[in-house]
């Protein structure tokens, strides 16, 4: 049953729990107010992305029209502002309006989009996936590392992983994971069997991580592939999900300049950026 009456603990309390169950928020808050409307400024709820509501800014269509949008938000994963005007006269404006609210103000909005802490698990533990946890971890991501070979994946090879699990088989250890799409997954390990099963356990996850990134050259890829779909993962969904080889085509050789290309992949995915040279010079020299 939906709690209208909150207080701010409670309500900051709540999103926290979203948030620690891999859940994004959008919290509204009432940032201006004109003339009549039900409630003031500084007035808040919040919304998760599986449509629960806590608080109140005043029900009504004002309300319905405020969770919409911050189910929009979160979808889009982009904060905003937005502007809700009391009555039904079409005025020469396009904020939106209400139909059976006629108060006579208007409402304007915050949405805030809040995302889970950052996750990268990285799948190996050699050289490229070193260079890969220190780029992550500069980018505010939690850094796991899994792999078979305790040899490689320990503390003093790679200092800045958060946590570092061996097993002999890596792919139980994504059985006992759950992801979301603010997680990335890159699997660098190497041995194509190895690899192909942790893919396999996670194509089978309820819900996948926002990037799926493989290593891998023709031949092995061709290999993985076959036995995926082999194993009943639909083409559609591997076109869709998966990125290999993994990276941004820089022309990278070292395993520096690998790691770097596939972070440049992992931003340019989790933003739907275009991932253009966006050099002005040319443009600015030729209005001169």
């Amino acid at each position: 049953m939906r709690r209208e009456s909150i207080s701010n603990e409670e309500l900051l309390t709540w999103m926290l729990s979203k948030l620690s169950s891999r859940k994004r928020v959008a919290l509204i808050t009432i940032i201006e107010k004109k003339g009549s409307a039900p409630r003031g400024v500084g007035t808040k709820m919040a919304v998760s992305e599986d449509g629960e509501v806590v608080g109140t800014i005043g029900g009504g269509e004002q309300e319905r029209i405020a969770i919409q949008k911050a189910l929009e938000a979160i979808r889009e994963g982009a904060s905003r502002t937005i502007k809700i005007n009391l009555f039904r006269t079409d005025l020469l404006t396009d904020e939106l309006k209400t139909k059976s609210q006629i108060c006579g103000g208007s409402v304007a909005l915050f949405i805030d989009v809040l995302t889970p802490a950052k996750r990268a698990f990285i799948v190996g533990a050699g050289h490229v996936a070193k260079s890969l946890a220190a780029l992550l971890s500069m980018l505010g991501f939690r850094i796991t590392v899994i792999d078979n070979m305790p040899q490689y994946a320990n503390k003093d090879a790679i200092p800045v992983a958060d946590e570092i699990i061996t097993r002999e088989d890596p792919s139980e250890v994504i059985n006992n994971l759950s992801f979301s799409k603010d997680d990335v997954v890159i699997v660098v390990h190497g041995d194509a069997d190895v690899e192909y099963k942790v893919l396999l356990a996670l194509y089978g996850k309820k819900e996948l991580p926002g990037y799926i990134g493989l290593l891998a050259g023709k031949g092995k890829l061709q290999y993985i592939l076959k036995k995926l779909v082999e194993q009943g993962v639909s083409k559609e969904l591997l076109i869709e999900t998966l990125y290999s080889p993994a990276g941004l085509a820089v022309g990278s050789e070292s395993p520096e300049e690998i790691a770097v290309a596939i972070v440049a992949e992992v931003l340019k995915t989790q933003r739907r950026a275009g991932g253009v040279h966006e050099s002005l010079v040319k443009e600015i020299l030729s209005s001169m």
